[in-house]
Parts: C-alpha cells; sequence; structure tokens
C-alpha cells in the first residue's frame, strides 16, 4: 500500500498533511506537512525543513529526545551544509567523537577543520573560539597560542582567594614553574 498527497497546481505553503485534535473550543495542530517540504511538530505553520514547538511536560520531558538505546553506542546530533561540519555527541565508550573522552562525557565537535565558536549575541563576535589547531581564544577568533585572551577593555582581571596567583607550569612539571602572586594586595573592611 502506498499513500500519496500531493498539492494543487499554484498552490505554496500549504498544509498537504496534519494530525490535529478539536474541542469545541479550539483546534490544535499536532503534526503537519507542507507542499514546501516542512514538517511541523506543534506548530500548523513550520518555517524550517524541521520545526518544533512545544512545551515540556513533567520534570524529565524535554523537546526532542533522542537516545541510542544501547548504553555502549554513541548518540549523537549532526549538523551540516552538504555533509557533517558539527556534532553534538555522547560518547558511548573510551574515545567516542574525541580522544580520551569517557562514556557519558558530552562532546561538541566541529568537523573538516572548522573552528568551533561560542557567542552570546545573535550576529556578534564569538567569546570564544577553538580553532582547528586546538588552540583557545578569548575575545579573538583567530589565536595565535594554546590560549591567547585579548581584552580590548585595558584590563584582563584573574580573581582568586586572598594570597592568590597565576601559576605558569614549563611541561607539567612540579618543580619547574613561575608564580606571579599578589599577595595581600588590597584591602577589606
Amino acid at each position: 500500500a502506498k499513500l500519496s498527497i500531493h498539492a494543487n497546481n499554484g498552490e505554496t505553503n500549504q498544509t498537504l498533511f496534519a494530525i490535529a485534535s478539536s474541542t469545541a473550543s479550539a483546534t490544535t495542530t499536532h503534526f503537519v506537512v507542507t507542499n514546501g517540504g516542512n514538517v511541523g511538530i506543534g506548530t500548523a505553520s513550520p518555517g524550517s525543513k524541521l520545526d518544533v514547538l512545544g512545551i515540556k511536560s513533567g520534570s524529565d520531558g524535554g523537546l526532542i529526545q533522542a537516545f541510542t538505546n544501547d548504553a555502549s553506542t554513541p548518540g549523537a546530533i549532526r549538523i551540516g551544509r552538504t555533509s557533517v561540519d558539527f556534532v553534538v555527541g555522547v560518547a558511548g565508550i573510551a574515545n567516542n567523537w574525541a580522544t580520551d573522552s569517557v562514556a557519558g562525557d558530552i562532546v561538541l565537535s566541529s568537523q573538516n577543520d572548522k573552528s568551533l565558536m561560542l557567542s552570546t549575541a545573535s550576529g556578534g563576535a564569538p567569546a570564544v573560539t577553538i580553532d582547528s589547531s586546538d588552540r583557545v581564544g578569548i575575545g579573538t577568533v583567530s589565536p595565535e597560542t594554546k590560549l591567547q585572551i585579548v581584552d580590548t577593555s585595558g584590563v584582563t582581571t584573574f580573581t582568586g582567594d586572598n594570597n592568590q596567583g597565576l601559576r605558569i607550569d614549563n611541561n607539567g612539571t612540579a618543580d619547574n614553574y613561575s608564580l606571579l602572586g599578589f599577595y595581600g594586595w588590597g584591602a577589606t573592611a
């Protein structure tokens, strides 16, 4: 058996198929497919290929849940333009999605030698960038060292409890480091 639904000629952005529930006062659309190929869950007018709108139910509910049904199998959402560019994954076993990951780790992975950028403003400059060479930039999108912090306000602040400092290790050896300390600086009332 085959179900086929077609739009009439000339119709655009019309609902081809819908599942809804009705009461005496309102109709609620649960699922819709438009003739433009968009799918809506919880919305009657999806604006993209998959549009999900809803309110979570229960304390553990969510809009989208995806499970692999096997604790050793990684779960992931893969996003891309013409191929996978970005993966949000949960490691099923050691080294899933990232070297040194362990089962249950959440991994954000940029694919194809692209940078991973975190931004808090739509269209704004990224606050943090991890480039394809694993260099981290805070305040810069092109870090030149393993960690580069650029602060155009003129002051970069490292804050800790009293008598704290900034320790710089040489290759992680306990006896070969530099300490830039700020002991007892400032007064408290």
